[in-house]
């Protein structure tokens, strides 16, 4: 009962504040920290083939680098690809929905498949998507055109000046040396840990 007063008072704020009087929530989700939920069916679908050749996009507006972690729903073994080995870049494409204009998603709904999602969902790969989206939208607005009419190489030149790293740019990076973890390579098998692409990309 509190959590939905909560969420009441949180919605009759947000609709005082941006006008939206008549908005309504339509649907949540029926279960707090589920890792995988709906998607989006975009202009392209990442594949875990793109994520483990560190493949690169001339649409590609954020990179992720995190392995492939599925934990299933029946509880059985889970699968995890062992540690980030590669860097791979989320395209532009897979954040325009089939079908409607003008819309842009970011974060963990964008087009992927199943296993693909097992790396693109987390944190700092949707704070990057999200970023790549803001940018785009931002310029689409700003030159009168569609969010499918963008120039991408505009929002990868954009990105990029605002440090945003992606692949096949000469970008310096921009880390600090004393935040840096020494790589461990592995292959998942420990804790009931399964990597079914291990045998494949040697």
């Amino acid at each position: 009962m509190v959590q939905k007063m909560r969420i009441d008072l949180g919605l009759e704020r947000f609709q005082q504040r941006l006008l939206f009087e008549r908005s309504y929530i339509l649907d949540t989700g029926v279960q707090v920290g589920i890792r995988e939920t709906r998607h989006i069916v975009g202009d392209y679908t990442m594949t875990e083939h793109d994520v483990l050749s560190s493949r690169a996009f001339p649409d590609g507006i954020a990179c992720g680098t995190f392995a492939i972690d599925i934990h299933p729903p029946e509880g059985e073994q889970q699968v995890f690809t062992g540690s980030g080995k590669a860097v791979y870049e989320i395209p532009y494409r897979s954040l325009l929905p089939q079908g409607v204009d003008n819309l842009l998603v970011a974060g963990r709904c964008n087009s992927a498949t199943h296993a693909a999602f097992g790396s693109v969902r987390v944190m700092a790969t949707a704070m990057g998507i999200g970023q790549g989206a803001g940018t785009a939208a931002a310029i689409a607005v700003s030159k009168g055109k569609s969010t499918r009419e963008v120039d991408v190489s505009e929002v990868r030149r954009s990105l990029l000046q605002q440090g945003q790293y992606l692949l096949g740019c000469d970008a310096n990076e921009k880390i600090d040396p004393g935040l840096k973890l020494d790589k461990i390579d592995g292959l998942g098998n420990t804790a009931s840990h399964y990597n079914p692409y291990a045998n494949k990309n040697k």
